[in-house]
């Protein structure tokens, strides 16, 4: 994952509620199966320098590290945890089963698994009407300034006053 996707995701996890950061959990996964499909793609075809910037096995990795933090993070007083557990459970074992065999395929299954679940999380979300999780966070406000030969990107704090202990 690239600098800036992970700026992007930073921004987005300090202004998110609960349901919010199981979606952003969620499209991380995705761009972790996507990198890795890319980088076996690289990697098969003899383009070692594209399969060296994806490296297969580290965003495999990481996806089912994230994948483990959901199964982690489920409450298990609501029977629907029992059914989203089964199901990352199968996600994890076709992520292993990639990882193992160096495989496209298995990566395929769970990034379509995994989408449909972050479908109905996204319009979870858009209900969920709670306040970020993160409290004391500055909000983050931008825009583009137009230089004489580049574009650039602005961050205004509003709140910085506001920020930080009080005594």
């Amino acid at each position: 994952m690239d600098k800036e996707k992970k700026q992007m995701y930073s921004a987005r996890v300090s202004q998110a509620n609960a349901s919010e950061l199981v979606v952003i959990t969620y499209e991380i996964i995705e761009d972790c199966i996507t990198e890795a499909q890319e980088s076996l793609t690289a990697e098969l075809e003899g383009r070692k320098e594209e399969a060296l910037k994806g490296i297969f096995e580290q965003e495999v990795e990481r996806a089912r590290k994230l994948l483990n933090e959901l199964m982690g993070s489920l409450d298990y007083s609501y029977e629907i945890s029992k059914e989203l557990l089964s199901l990352y459970r199968y996600a994890d074992k076709e992520l292993a089963a990639a990882q193992f065999q160096k495989k496209s395929e298995p990566l395929g299954h769970a990034k379509k698994v995994l989408s449909i679940l972050k479908k109905g999380f996204a319009k979870i979300a858009e209900e969920d009407s709670r306040g970020p999780v993160m409290e004391n966070t500055q909000k983050l406000y931008a825009g583009l300034t137009y230089g004489k030969h580049s574009l650039n990107e602005v961050f205004v704090n509003a709140d910085e006053a506001n920020r930080g202990f009080r005594a």
